[in-house]
């Protein structure tokens, strides 16, 4: 089964975070990064490691936040450029379970964890309309997760229409 993407969505091949750092130095722009983490462990998929790696006060707060549930999203503002008025918002959506043997991912929890997303995008457009607002995703790779980008690709159309600009990037 191929990995194919709801119409609408758009698949990028460069950087995510290479993209965010370019795309914040513009007026008024939100971007909001759906991240796979598990009750356990912030480190669960590749996505992880890359903000790992650049911003470790990440982990450290997750590993200190004692009420992971599955469906739960934990919100870090992981770039805010004050001159500009634009954000990154890094959304951890608690969804991938350890004790699983094959699919690791719960799709009931990644699918509320996404409508989170979508009203948390809603009601920051309300409170400032004039905000660019676009959500940018790691591809979720099934060798960690064992998800099925087919379900996912599905969630993703149900949940989100043409004018919510989800991105999902490679890398």
């Amino acid at each position: 089964m191929k990995n194919i993407l709801p119409v609408g969505i758009k698949a990028r091949d460069e950087s995510l975070l290479d993209k965010c750092s370019i795309e914040i130095k513009g007026n008024h722009n939100c971007i909001i990064i759906p991240n796979i983490t598990s009750v356990k462990n912030f480190l669960c998929s590749d996505f992880s490691y890359l903000i790992d790696n650049k911003y470790k006060h990440i982990n450290e707060e997750y590993k200190c936040n004692r009420d992971k549930k599955l469906g739960k999203v934990y919100w870090n503002k992981i770039i805010d450029n004050k001159e500009t008025s634009s954000f990154v918002l890094l959304a951890n959506i608690v969804c991938y379970n350890e004790s699983k043997k094959y699919r690791k991912i719960n799709y009931v929890a990644l699918t509320s964890g996404l409508m989170k997303i979508k009203n948390k995008a809603d009601s920051i457009k309300i409170n400032e309309p004039n905000i660019n607002i676009s959500i940018k995703m790691p591809l979720i790779v099934k060798s960690k997760t064992g998800a099925n980008w087919f379900f996912i690709s599905e969630i993703l159309a149900d949940i989100y229409d043409q004018n919510n600009k989800l991105e999902v990037y490679k890398k």
